[in-house]
């Protein structure tokens, strides 16, 4: 939804032009923000089609999913200085982390990952 807004705001600001609604009208560095999100959450939405899809990965997929997602979170905390997203960042971190462990006490899980490599 927020790749649809972001590819409308010309459309957008328009609209907000002509129906003399500045005051729902976004700011340039508002824009910037929102493609800053769209950034962000574009690989866990990825991943959960992935996993949630109609062909179900397996589970070095899924493993694998997890551990990049936990980079990418990481790597976008760095990259951007948005205390705003601080506590999704760490709720999501937590969430993520907890999988992964569970994944990696499993025997099966293992073994398959070894045969797979």
């Amino acid at each position: 939804m927020l790749k649809r807004a972001f590819a409308l705001k010309d459309a957008y600001h328009h609209f907000c032009t002509t129906l003399n609604l500045k005051s729902y009208q976004l700011l340039p560095i508002e824009w910037d923000k929102v493609k800053v999100m769209i950034e962000f959450l574009c690989p866990p939405y990825e991943a959960t089609e992935i996993i949630c899809g109609p062909k179900y990965p397996t589970i070095n997929h899924a493993l694998l999913l997890y551990i990049l997602l936990i980079k990418h979170i990481q790597q976008a905390c760095e990259q951007y200085d948005v205390v705003q997203i601080e506590p999704a960042t760490m709720a999501m971190t937590t969430k993520l982390s907890k999988y992964l462990k569970m994944l990696l006490r499993k025997t099966p899980v293992i073994c398959a990952t070894i045969l797979d490599t």
